[in-house]
Parts: C-alpha cells; sequence; structure tokens
C-alpha cells in the first residue's frame, strides 16, 4: 500500500493512494480545495467512481448543508 499527501498550498491539497492484494490493483486520487462557500472535494477511483462532495456550505449562519454526488462508469461486459 502507498499512500501520499501533499499541500500545494492552505487553500488546496492532494492525496493518492495506491495499492497491490494478489494480482489485483487498486488506484484513489482526491482533491480538496477550501472555498468561500465550503471545502470542495473530488475523490476519483480506480474503478471508474467519482465523488464530488461540498462540505460545510452555510447559506445561511444557522444552516449548514453537506452535498455528496456519486457518478460510477460503464461495467465491463
Amino acid at each position: 500500500m502507498f499512500t501520499m499527501s501533499c499541500s500545494v498550498r492552505d487553500s488546496l491539497a492532494t492525496t493518492v493512494m495506491a495499492m497491490q492484494s494478489q494480482g489485483q490493483t487498486a488506484g484513489q486520487l482526491g482533491l480538496q480545495y477550501a472555498s468561500p462557500l465550503g471545502m470542495l472535494k473530488l475523490e476519483g477511483a480506480s474503478q471508474g467512481l467519482v465523488n464530488v462532495t461540498l462540505e460545510g456550505f452555510q447559506p445561511l449562519p444557522f444552516m449548514s448543508l453537506n452535498t455528496t454526488l456519486g457518478f460510477v462508469g460503464e461495467l465491463s461486459r
């Protein structure tokens, strides 16, 4: 298993993860950006899965929203 994290600047960070087990490999890449609206996260996996998340969005001072969108690639035939 291999994991690496890097903070490019205060508001932008990346993470990379890779592993191999019994002849199978998997990988994941993540980006995090601290925007004025909240923490925007993008995660992609080697299986074709992409997650886009906005955490801590506060349209009003008393309200906090967390949303996640997931996209799955076409399954092989």
